[in-house]
């Protein structure tokens, strides 16, 4: 209804155009404001349905979970923190883990302590999740933050 007004009315066309670059460009600052707003709640929402998932699903292995060995595999150096993994087997069938934390070596030398073995709590409802204890270096694995 401003911009009927303002087409309709008998300033000069320059002070028109002002008028109407002022109004669009307040609309459009409103609706980037908006969408700012709308992205920070997507992805605000979207981490916090991410946190709770992996933290029902660590929950999951701690309150039905089994024990069984795993032996670590692989040890290396990525983005600022090191990456482990290990496998370790259910009912004749292989699965893989890892974690991420600081570095640290067996006493023999080894680092991130491959090839030595520690025991793994495993979920028995879906044996692919899993968790390694890494006994004395387990302090050296870095994790989430829970959110409960």
């Amino acid at each position: 209804m401003i911009i009927q007004n303002i087409l309709s009315s008998n300033l000069e066309s320059n002070i028109r155009a002002q008028a109407l670059a002022i109004i669009l460009k307040k609309i459009h600052t409103k609706l980037t404001e908006k969408k700012k707003k709308t992205i920070l709640f997507i992805v605000i929402a979207l981490f916090i349905t991410i946190a709770l998932v992996y933290n029902s699903c660590k929950h999951e292995v701690f309150r039905d979970g089994k024990i069984t060995v795993g032996i670590v595999t692989k040890y290396q150096f990525n983005n600022n923190n090191w990456l482990g993994k290990y496998s370790y087997e259910v009912d004749g069938e292989k699965y893989t883990g890892g974690w991420t934390g600081d570095f640290f070596k067996c006493p023999n030398g080894i680092e991130g302590c491959v090839g030595k073995e520690f025991p793994v709590r495993y979920s028995t409802e879906n044996p692919e999740i899993s968790e390694i204890d890494l006994r004395e270096y387990d302090k050296r694995k870095i994790k989430p933050p829970r959110l409960w």
